[in-house]
């Protein structure tokens, strides 16, 4: 990151009166031009690295990145039938499974009749694999337990894909895909750990019925 990169960054992140009005600013900007564009992309849980700067970015943490600062588990804030694309990048896994169902319920409400969902996150498959030549060393806690570097990092529900399928399956979905290369955030793989790649990346479709 450059000097001026992080001199913004410092600024945007400041509770000054400006760094907030700037930052509201920013956000109507944005959730305008999002609304003008052809196709609405959103990305649940982006935070502080969000995978697409052109997506909305919609999350519960309240820093500038954050395009609309929202409770997931009080419904998504978009009528139904508006959104083309959701993407999430390791959010689910933070969840209970009773709230993973309701989240993927509210994606299904939101997406136009056979809009898209991508879900990127651990899989536990490939985590038991791991486990089973190399033991329970940091990168299987972290990919089971979560960083726990703040209280919205700590996994509740690690699923392998089947699992995620029939999920998916329940709260409505179709054309179901796993795709075999990872997503890229930046410069950096989707859930690798110096070097170990944990995780699975699922694609499916509203039921249009």
């Amino acid at each position: 990151m450059n000097l001026y990169k992080k001199v913004l960054n410092r600024f945007l992140s400041s509770s000054n009166t400006l760094a907030r009005y700037s930052v509201k600013v920013r956000r109507n900007y944005r959730i305008k031009k999002f609304w003008d564009r052809d196709k609405q992309i959103v990305e649940l849980g982006g935070g502080r690295y969000p995978i697409n700067k052109e997506n909305l970015n919609v999350d519960v943490l309240n820093h500038y990145t954050t395009d609309i600062v929202a409770d997931m588990l009080q419904g998504l804030p978009f009528q139904d039938n508006t959104i083309d694309k959701i993407t999430s990048v390791a959010l689910l896994s933070n969840f209970s499974i009773k709230d993973l169902r309701k989240i993927l319920i509210e994606c299904r409400r939101v997406l136009k009749q056979g809009g898209e969902l991508e879900i990127n996150d651990v899989a536990l498959n490939k985590v038991f694999d791991y486990y089973q030549v190399h033991g329970c060393d940091d990168k299987v806690l972290i990919a089971i337990n979560g960083t726990q570097r703040d209280k919205y990092d700590i996994h509740l529900c690690v699923l392998d894909s089947t699992r995620l399928m029939q999920e998916l399956h329940q709260a409505g979905f179709i054309e179901m895909k796993e795709l075999t290369d990872p997503i890229k955030v930046g410069d950096r793989t989707q859930e690798t750990q110096d070097g170990v790649n944990f995780s699975m990346r699922i694609r499916c479709q509203k039921n249009t019925t």
